[in-house]
């Protein structure tokens, strides 16, 4: 009777006993206490010491198609801090179960030291990610982390997204048309069916190109200068001065050798890669004054 009483105490507290891999939940908020420390303590606050307190020495991270050791681990945190001095690592999404805790992160900063061989660029980042770890014997011992490496290039501007390539379409009308005189280039840079908004009536891409190349006629050393481009979407906004002497007769403007300074904005709108439409404004009334067409206003 004793025995059978025996056996069944020991079946109860197998019974009892969370399966392999499971934790219970006291467990599981000293994981995610532990894993929330990684972003608090060793990221935020440098406290690279903490390293050898929170993982195993055998500690193993998967990223991609490499894996990196505790001392890897290490010098990349590190690293990271030389590039990025004022970084702030949010999580804001976190789970557990088992020996496991998953991790949603965000991260924030500035880019004012070296980063993977390439000069500081003082551009602001905002990184995601996600992370998994695995505890054991209360340390991390292993890590599955994923980032979009591209998107930090992008945000960085080596690698050129959407409003940079637009950006850049934008910038060949001032340095390659109008100060290079490079209309050929005119069917690489506008759309077949490009359409400049004018005041009072739009026109096409021959009209509008006919247009440039009068006043680059009238104007034979003409510089146009990019001063400011925003860029959301498809659209892209150029403050743009426009600088030269007056020796030619494109505009109708008798050949005065005056000098002109004029300033305008345009806006275009770029599909496939190309310009499709734009709206430009700028001070007809000033410039005409500058080459003698029309006498000066009076204060």
């Amino acid at each position: 009777m004793r025995l059978r009483s025996v056996v069944l105490l020991f079946v109860l507290a197998a019974l009892m006993l969370p399966p392999d891999g499971v934790a219970g939940e006291g467990q599981l908020q000293k994981n995610k206490a532990l894993a929330q420390r990684v972003f608090d303590d060793i990221l935020n606050k440098d406290k690279y010491e903490l390293f050898t307190e929170m993982y195993a020495k055998d500690f193993v991270k998967h990223v991609d198609r490499r894996d990196y050791t505790l001392e890897q681990e290490i010098m990349a945190a590190k690293g990271m801090r030389i590039a990025v001095s004022d970084p702030i690592m949010t999580v804001d999404l976190m789970t557990a179960e088992g020996d496991k805790v998953a991790i949603l992160y965000t991260g924030r900063g500035t880019n004012d030291g070296p980063f993977n061989g390439m000069p500081a660029t003082g551009r602001k980042l905002v990184i995601s990610g996600t992370t998994i770890y695995r505890f054991a014997n209360g340390k991390i011992a292993e890590e599955w982390t994923t980032y979009n490496d591209l998107e930090i290039l992008r945000q960085l501007g080596y690698f050129p997204g959407p409003a940079e390539k637009n950006k850049a379409v934008a910038r060949r009308v001032f340095t390659e048309i109008f100060n290079q005189g490079k209309f050929e280039v005119a069917n690489e840079i506008y759309a077949p069916d490009f359409v400049n908004h004018g005041q009072t009536r739009d026109i096409g891409l021959k009209e509008d190109q006919d247009a440039a190349r009068m006043w680059v006629q009238a104007i034979p050393d003409l510089v146009m200068t990019v001063d400011k481009m925003v860029a959301e979407g498809d659209l892209v906004t150029v403050l743009w001065t426009g600088k030269g002497t007056t020796a030619g007769t494109g505009s109708g403007s008798p050949s005065t050798s005056k000098k002109i300074h004029a300033r305008g904005i345009t806006i275009w709108r770029v599909v496939d890669g190309k310009l499709k439409e734009e709206w430009s404004a700028f001070d007809e009334l000033s410039l005409l004054q500058q080459i003698g067409m029309l006498p000066q206003t009076k204060q």
